[in-house]
């Protein structure tokens, strides 16, 4: 037995919830099977578990506290590319193809021949043709998905233009910035300070930024778009070149599924702590009705 088996994970969290509860341990890690939480019973544990997570995650301040405990395993360092403008063909061997069913297909899925394609192209826009759209999604370097069925749009061998225009999304779980962001060792670049989105606004007015390797940018929030609110980084200058830069930021956990987000952060050092914070937000209901 290693230290990742002593990991609190999904179906033990909600195990306990259940027992807790008189409800049982539940058939299966969702719920399912000969002895099944009902629909209510799992709606309630979700809440529950998803409570108890927040207040270990984000635990209130004491009154004999400076400032609020920040947990050294939310801090993340992580790589974002930026570019310009980057350019390639649409991928004769991987027609575009548009993804959910019937005429009005939730969104096309494009292949390029060369790696032009990061995480950070999220929100750039993408030129083919008379065409001008979104990349909604990063799917690999090669390719990414925009919305609708736009297959008539990205023919074979034709040429595609991703154009930045200076902005950079920003991980799903982005927090907030815990230091600038550094241009690789050896490139001759130092950092990129991190300023105020004013500042940056008045430095594209009254016209486009100009090109080159930015020295400061801004994070910007995003409109909710139904599921979430995402981040992005705008810079003074749109990079000439791609650039990788390295930053650390403060990750913000998202909520526990049965496969691809099985255990909370903190590891087994935390692991009954994170149990017992989902057990208290259950406990706090336990002379109520909801069964």
């Amino acid at each position: 037995m290693t230290a990742l088996d002593m990991r609190a994970s999904y179906t033990e969290i909600n195990a306990a919830i259940g027992a807790l509860r008189g409800w049982g341990l539940g058939a299966s890690p969702d719920g399912t099977g000969s002895a099944a939480w009902a629909a209510n019973q799992l709606a309630w544990i979700a809440n529950w578990r998803r409570a108890g997570l927040r207040s270990f995650y984000h635990h209130a301040m004491l009154p004999s506290m400076r400032s609020a405990h920040f947990w050294s395993f939310l801090k993340a360092v992580a790589t974002i590319d930026v570019f310009g403008i980057n350019k390639s063909t649409v991928a004769t061997s991987a027609y575009p193809k548009a993804i959910g069913g019937g005429a009005g297909a939730g969104y096309t899925l494009v292949t390029l021949n060369d790696a032009v394609v990061y995480p950070s192209s999220v929100g750039a826009t993408v030129t083919v043709g008379a065409a001008s759209l979104t990349i909604a999604g990063y799917g690999s370097a090669t390719s990414f998905t925009v919305s609708g069925d736009q297959t008539a749009a990205f023919a074979a061998a034709s040429a595609v233009e991703i154009d930045s225009n200076g902005m950079f999304r920003l991980p799903t779980d982005f927090g907030e910035e815990m230091s600038d962001f550094a241009y690789a060792p050896g490139s001759g670049y130092g950092q990129i300070q991190v300023t105020d989105e004013g500042r940056i606004r008045r430095m594209w007015s009254p016209q486009a930024p100009k090109s080159g390797p930015p020295a400061l940018c801004a994070l910007q929030a995003l409109a909710i778009d139904g599921t979430s609110q995402g981040w992005r980084m705008i810079t003074d200058l749109v990079p000439d070149k791609p650039y990788p830069l390295s930053y650390a930021y403060r990750i913000l956990p998202g909520d526990l599924d049965a496969t691809s987000n099985a255990y909370p952060y903190g590891a087994a050092t935390h692991a009954q702590t994170i149990i017992e914070a989902c057990l208290a937000e259950a406990e706090r209901d336990m002379g109520s009705d909801r069964t």
